[in-house]
C-alpha cells in the first residue's frame, strides 16, 4: 500500500504477527485491551477519572487538559 517492499520473508512474519494480535487480545485484561478515554467512558464518573488513568499507567498530575 505505501510502496514498502518487506520480502516474502517479512511478509510471511508481518502475517503471522497479525493473525497472533487477533487472537490473543481478546484474551487480555481490560485495562491493556482498550485505551484510558474508553475505560473512564465505560465508569461513567468523573470521580473515578483519576483512577482509569493511573490505572492504565497515565500520571494524572503530567496530563494537560486540552480545555485549557
Amino acid at each position: 500500500m505505501y510502496g514498502i517492499d518487506f520480502g516474502t520473508g517479512g511478509r510471511v512474519a508481518m502475517r503471522a504477527t497479525l493473525a497472533a494480535i487477533r487472537v490473543l487480545r481478546p484474551l487480555l485484561p481490560t485495562r491493556y485491551r482498550f485505551i484510558a478515554p474508553y475505560q473512564e467512558w465505560r465508569r461513567g464518573s468523573s470521580g473515578q477519572v483519576r483512577a482509569a488513568r493511573r490505572s492504565a499507567g497515565i500520571r494524572p498530575e503530567e496530563t494537560r487538559s486540552l480545555r485549557g
